[in-house]
């Protein structure tokens, strides 16, 4: 076989030399081979490589798959692990089908390969075999046993106990090692310190330890308790600090009353609920951004809310698009929104919601409404669009 793929290969390369030489010839370059060899010479050497290379790699090929249908149906007469340490010997056996005094099989080894990986206890699982002198076969199992946490520990911590970060990192002793759960773990244990108002808390992992010992330890600095001792706003013309503060889940420290814990969570928590207070009053393109100030001991904070409170928007118009069971002026009149309104975002749901309440009354279960502003390009008067997708009929009886 391997003498018949020479001659294909050598047969295929003249035929690609004849070709490379007739072409030269119609396109006139016969004085190009000449005056340039050296070129000439350069393209030919390349495509002698490539052929050689695909020549090797052919008689790889063949040699490998001789070599496999020569072991297949050999009687094997020992099966041995290398690697085993915590793993027990019986487990891994009870996933294989191959035995000593069986044949040979390529596709069985295969197979009991992914059966001893899915037990989910080895990184590796590989095969070799080793021919022996009176013509049997050795059949090893080369195993990397997944590293299992000796044990788990946090230190460093004053403010949360040792309980309750195990429980927010839920690794055990026991446990196998993953370093996407160890690392996950870590995380869970900053945001329970952040939502403690640590926020300058780090901690990190003893990669020493861990790699030489399979001892996982957590390293915390805690770093200082920040407090909230002081909130402010700038840019409100339309609204009192007082109204405003009234939608803030965050509370300034006042001693035994109130604790001031001070979170990037209830911050960003009190932004969005300063947008939406204004969005929810007709002012569309509020912009509220928030500053924070620590003395400098860090442990003091001020937030400062900036607003930009913009115009307030009414209703130029409304249009109906979509609708064929009600006439416009059956929706208007189901609506909270009328033009000359302030486009609050409470009228608009309210409107969508009675829209949808007279369809689903005749049948229309199905129907859904959209309500949306398009904004001019000068002045604070919007057109509200109002989209209708009405559903068949569904009659009941």
């Amino acid at each position: 076989r391997k003498i018949t793929c020479l001659g294909l290969l050598i047969q295929a390369m003249q035929t690609k030399l004849s070709r490379f030489s007739a072409t030269c010839q119609r396109m006139g370059l016969r004085w190009a081979w000449r005056a340039d060899k050296q070129r000439v010479c350069i393209v030919l050497i390349r495509k002698l490589y490539i052929f050689c290379y695909l020549f090797i790699t052919l008689l790889c090929v063949l040699s490998i798959h001789a070599q496999a249908v020569s072991l297949n149906d050999r009687v094997i007469r020992e099966v041995r692990f290398e690697g085993l340490e915590s793993v027990p010997r019986q487990l891994v056996l009870n996933q294989m089908s191959v035995r000593p005094g069986l044949g040979y099989n390529a596709s069985v080894v295969a197979r009991d390969i992914e059966n001893i990986t899915r037990l989910g206890r080895f990184e590796s699982v590989e095969a070799r075999v080793q021919q022996d002198t009176d013509g049997g076969l050795t059949l090893v199992f080369v195993l990397v046993e997944q590293r299992v946490l000796a044990e788990v520990a946090v230190v460093g911590n004053k403010s949360i106990d040792d309980q309750q970060l195990m429980e927010k990192g839920q690794l055990r002793a026991g446990d196998m090692r993953d370093d996407f759960l160890i690392d996950r773990a870590r995380l869970s244990m900053i945001q329970a310190y952040k939502d403690a108002g640590y926020n300058f808390i780090k901690i990190d992992i003893d990669q020493e330890v861990l790699n030489k010992q399979n001892i996982l330890i957590y390293r915390i600095i805690e770093g200082p308790r920040i407090k909230l001792w002081s909130i402010d706003f700038e840019g409100n013309e339309d609204f009192s600090k007082s109204q405003l503060q009234s939608e803030l889940r965050s509370e300034t420290f006042f001693p035994v009353l109130r604790k001031g814990v001070m979170t990037d969570e209830t911050i960003n928590a009190d932004v969005t609920a300063l947008r939406n207070f204004y969005f929810d009053r007709g002012y569309l393109n509020a912009r509220v951004g928030r500053q924070i100030i620590l003395d400098a001991r860090q442990v003091k904070a001020k937030v400062i809310f900036k607003i930009q409170e913009g115009p307030r928007f009414h209703v130029k118009q409304i249009q109906f698009k979509g609708n064929s069971i009600y006439s416009n002026q059956d929706l208007i009149e189901a609506m909270d929104l009328k033009v000359g309104d302030v486009m609050t975002r409470k009228k608009v749901e309210r409107s969508k919601t009675n829209i949808e309440s007279k369809y689903h009354k005749l049948g229309y279960i199905g129907t859904n409404v959209s309500i949306n502003p398009v904004f001019q390009i000068e002045g604070t008067e919007v057109l509200v669009v109002v989209e209708i997708n009405e559903s068949r009929r569904n009659i009941v009886g």
